[in-house]
């Protein structure tokens, strides 16, 4: 399963080598994300980012060319970061877990991720809207499924291919809803709605895994 490569006309023009323009990549992905959140995708413009993040539009454009690479260097990082916590779970001292612990633990540490509900909030019109959006979140959801799906028979799941895949692509589903608006709402109702999506999780995968 290959990663896609990055479109030419989304590519960043340069990477950032010193930290004063690490933290001005960081500075133009937080207001990116903000503006779009709070306009919409359309609305926004890479002079409208360069005005919030307090930055010249030269600077912005030594490094990306449009909005939508921004944009999609954002997502393309946080999809990664998402991945790098799965593999992360392949440790050993994650392996000990039974199957409810690891699970709660994957998504917490997952639901935990810096950004993670801006990131949904400010991105997910664009998997719909935009082609290349579009096949790089085919990609995360093909890998995650794999994943999951792995450990499912780690841990035991003797059910068809097919079975497991529609129950781990349903949880992926139903996960990304409640993760669009996740960040809407204030705490103690978010961590409300992450322990209903673990118990969803549970619920659906005990049949599985659960001996009789």
């Amino acid at each position: 399963m290959n990663k896609p490569p990055i479109p030419p006309h989304l590519m960043m023009r340069k990477q950032p080598k010193q930290l004063r323009t690490r933290k001005l990549i960081e500075t133009i992905f937080a207001s990116t994300s903000a503006l779009v959140i709070e306009r919409g995708f359309a609305a926004v413009n890479t002079n409208a980012i360069a005005k919030h993040a307090n930055v010249d539009i030269t600077s912005l454009y030594q490094f990306f060319p449009n909005k939508e690479a921004i944009l999609y260097a954002i997502a393309d990082r946080w999809l990664e970061h998402v991945r790098a916590v799965c593999q992360r779970f392949q440790e050993e001292a994650y392996q000990a877990l039974d199957w409810r612990a690891f699970f709660l633990r994957l998504n917490h540490e997952v639901n935990t991720i810096p950004e993670h509900g801006t990131h949904y909030a400010s991105l997910s019109t664009l998997w719909e809207t935009l082609p290349e959006f579009a096949e790089l979140e085919r990609y995360h959801q093909q890998w995650i499924v794999a994943f999951l799906c792995g450990e499912l028979r780690r841990f035991g799941a003797t059910a068809p291919a097919q079975t497991l895949q529609e129950r781990v692509l349903y949880l992926y589903l139903s996960t990304d809803g409640i993760a669009e608006v996740m960040g809407t709402y204030p705490e103690p109702t978010a961590s409300a709605l992450r322990q209903l999506q673990y118990q969803t999780w549970e619920y659906h995968l005990a049949p599985l895994l659960d001996k009789q």
